[in-house]
């Protein structure tokens, strides 16, 4: 099997740099449609990295946008893209720890073959990485912090639980059959309670209703003592479903960091759904607000 190889860090800093003193790389649809060179992992990373850029481009955030579309063209052109280095970014001293150790975390699902074995993940995690670097640098938008945050933990779960999954071991051989053991039934998994978080047209922003939507599970957790939240991303079918499926994880990222940040106890999953399993079925391209959502289940 072809190992996944990397460039030395210099040699890719070299090219990051090279179009230093030259006008911003902005232009989204061209980085877009790029021919791809490479393999799976670098057209996954060729259109994550575009799909930043386009954030920033909205956002005003020019040099933001020149980097993920500096590394995009990378990407496109086979080249062995490396996660943001520490040393790139001026990170607030507490925030270091944290993302130096994500970033030796992320260094080993590559190095593992989370390039072959986890293509979307580790790509989603590698962008979502750089994207939590360049928010935490900027240090004053702490809902894109945590949006970026909570994207690259579902990511780098999802993609370690492939990477890293035990070989189970084979079974020993039955000598005889034993009579099964009377139990009582497993208790029956109840959904008791759902709530739903809606979202602006492309947008994976919490509104001003969202503290007091945290407050209602919680205490709907307190009261029903449930044991579980099942977290689900959707979108509308406005825009390419490819963008879709990574605004819905977006969503479902921003809604998973909140409960989280409100302390709740339960073991809390989640799932992205992209634009399929609409509230309101629409044709193509038809922007509804009912269908941009993120339900929380809860279940005891």
């Amino acid at each position: 099997m072809k190992q996944f190889r990397y460039l030395p860090v210099l040699a890719v800093a070299s090219l990051l740099g090279a179009c230093a003193g030259q006008a911003p790389d902005l232009n989204v649809a061209e980085v877009r449609g790029l021919p791809q060179m490479g393999d799976a992992f670098h057209q996954a990373l060729h259109n994550d990295y575009v799909d930043l850029a386009e954030t920033e481009i909205e956002e005003a955030h020019r040099g933001a946008a020149d980097y993920y579309n500096t590394k995009a063209r990378m990407a496109a052109a086979n080249g062995n893209v490396l996660p943001t280095r520490m040393d790139e970014r001026k990170i607030p001293v507490a925030n270091v720890r944290e993302l130096s150790d994500a970033r030796t975390t992320l260094m080993r699902v590559l190095g593992a073959g989370g390039a072959l074995r986890a293509t979307e993940a580790t790509s989603r995690a590698q962008t979502q990485f750089d994207c939590w670097m360049e928010e935490q640098e900027e240090n004053f938008q702490p809902n894109d912090i945590s949006l970026c945050r909570g994207g690259f933990l579902i990511a780098i779960n999802e993609a370690s639980a492939i990477v890293f999954a035990a070989a189970k071991p084979m079974p020993e051989p039955q000598v005889a059959a034993k009579p099964a053991l009377k139990s009582n039934p497993a208790t029956p998994n109840i959904e008791v309670g759902s709530f739903t978080v809606y979202f602006d047209h492309n947008s994976s922003a919490l509104d001003s209703t969202a503290d007091s939507l945290n407050k209602d599970i919680a205490d709907r957790i307190a009261v029903t003592q449930a044991t579980s939240v099942l977290v689900s991303g959707y979108t509308d079918r406005s825009g390419t479903q490819d963008y879709n499926r990574a605004l819905s994880e977006r969503r479902t990222a921003t809604v998973v960091a909140a409960l989280k940040d409100i302390g709740i106890r339960p073991e809390v999953n989640y799932r992205s759904f992209g634009e399929n399993q609409s509230a309101v079925e629409t044709a193509d391209n038809v922007r509804e607000w009912h269908n941009r959502r993120v339900v929380v289940t809860l279940r005891k």
